[in-house]
């Protein structure tokens, strides 16, 4: 149950995290990512060899929509981080110890800090 509880939890943190990059983004740029192909060239011997790699440019959001994809992940942390604070409060309150409980609670907490920053990060951006 412990493992349960620590993997939403990872997620709301990944949420909190993606928010927080897309904040760290510069403002009226879009933002994409390039990845690197590499291109096979067959030989005379049929064999491949590697030739120079190239870069593909992919469109993660708009420059336009930065600031609602930012909200997008804020909000779904925040919903999820709701959910795993009462999870985490029936499993404390019910009957008898759950072995790793406790460790996983500091970690909730570290996982609050990380929602409510990335939120007041936004509320900043919305407002500059």
């Amino acid at each position: 149950a412990v493992e349960d509880l620590k993997a939403q939890r990872r997620l709301v943190e990944l949420d909190a995290a993606v928010c927080e990059a897309m904040l760290s983004c510069p403002r009226g740029e879009d933002i994409a990512v390039l990845d690197d192909e590499e291109e096979e060239e067959e030989d005379g011997e049929g064999t491949t060899d590697k030739a120079a790699s190239t870069q593909t440019r992919r469109l993660i959001c708009r420059a336009g929509d930065r600031l609602d994809f930012a909200a997008g992940h804020y909000e779904s942390a925040r919903l999820g981080m709701e959910e795993l604070i009462a999870r985490y409060g029936r499993m404390k309150g019910g009957a008898g110890a759950v072995d790793g409980l406790d460790d996983e609670g500091k970690d909730i907490g570290y996982a609050v800090m990380l929602v409510v920053g990335a939120g007041n990060r936004l509320e900043e951006e919305r407002s500059a």
